[in-house]
Parts: structure tokens; sequence; C-alpha cells
């Protein structure tokens, strides 16, 4: 094989790899090939990372609950309780948010109409990861021990105003460092949906978002 694709394949992850196994064999007392050989590598993905699915609807009550917002007059953004209906939750946030934000409503509209794929990419786009961390959308963007609460991002909808994002026209973008979203000020809730999709679906991979 070429010298850089050896290089990438073997030497740039033996040492991620093994620690993953040494890991691994702490949980797990048992040889590597007895335990974990006989899974392919799509199999395992799943196993650690989950799959599509975990976007489902409910997921997004979650989302919405642990979302916090900036640029927006003051409103009632507050957590709906869990135990809520799905519809009668969704109903009663966008009623409550339509008067400060039809923004806000709007995202959220878009993103139960979506599919359990795309909303893993608009994820994606918005804080690097395809899907929410083991503790939840809550712990969304926790450090680590070391730098403890206070360097803590929660995902963040940002509201950008015309004069700022240069038109409605623009599309959405990103900060994934701080887990952030920039919504400009768009007029309709189809505006919205299909800005935010073509930023999504063409914007997640590469150095096209930041």
């Amino acid at each position: 094989a070429p010298a850089r694709p050896r290089h990438t394949l073997t030497r740039l992850l033996a040492e991620p790899a093994a620690a993953l196994r040494r890991g691994l064999a702490a949980v797990v007392d048992r040889p590597w090939e007895d335990t974990w050989g006989g899974f392919s590598a799509r199999e395992l993905t799943l196993l650690f990372a989950g799959s599509e699915s975990v976007m489902d609807d409910w997921k997004v009550h979650e989302w919405r609950n642990a979302t916090v917002y900036q640029g927006y007059e003051d409103g009632d953004f507050s957590a709906l309780p869990s135990e809520a209906p799905l519809d009668r939750s969704y109903a009663m946030h966008e009623q409550a948010n339509l008067y400060a934000s039809p923004q806000v409503a709007w995202f959220w509209r878009a993103m139960l109409r979506a599919t359990p794929a795309t909303r893993s990419l608009l994820l994606k786009f918005a804080t690097g990861a395809s899907a929410p961390p083991m503790g939840g959308f809550r712990s969304l963007g926790l450090s680590s021990a070391r730098g403890g609460r206070d360097n803590a991002a929660p995902f963040t909808i940002v509201r950008f105003d015309r004069e700022v994002a240069g038109g409605t026209a623009k599309l959405p973008t990103a900060a994934t460092c701080f887990n952030m979203l920039r919504i400009p000020a768009y007029e309709s809730f189809r505006e919205l949906e299909e800005r935010l999709m073509t930023a999504v679906r063409h914007g997640c991979e590469g150095f096209t978002y930041s």
C-alpha cells in the first residue's frame, strides 16, 4: 500500500486503537477476539454509537427543552413537562413562542417534520457530533472534570437580524466549538425550512462549517 494511506490507517490510529482496546478490556475481562472479533465494523459502530433512529420525535422534545437562546425578545422558552404528550407539548411550545420569536417555533416545527437522518445532520452541522452525548442533550457541551461545569456550551440558537445577517437570503451558520446555530430572521416557515435544509445538506463536511 502507498506510504500515506498506510500511515493514516495503521500508524496514525495505532495509539487510539490500543487505548480503546485497553478500555474495553478493563470492562470485559475476556480476550478481544472472543468478545469483539465476530463483529463487523458497522456492527461495532451501531453498538457504540447507536443508529440514526436515536433522533426520534421524543429526542427532539428533549433537545428542545435543553436549548438556550440568544438575541430574542423575552418569551416563554422554559422547558415543558416531559410527561406531556408530544403533540400537545409541541403545540404549547409553539403557541408560547410565536409572539416572541416565530423563528424559534418554526425551527422546532422543521425538526419534527425532518427525518431522523436529517436531524442528525443538523446536530452535526451545529455541534460537530451527529448524536447527543451519553447523558443526553442536557449534558451537551459539558467539559472534562478538569475544566468543570464553567466551560459548558449547551445547544444555542442565535438570532441574526437582517442588518447583521446580510438579508434573509443568507443561510444559517454554525459555530461548532460553542454548539451554536445562527438563524437569520426569516419571514416565513417555508423560507426557514428551505434555507436550513440547504445549509445542513451542503455544510456538514470539510471546512464548510466552523
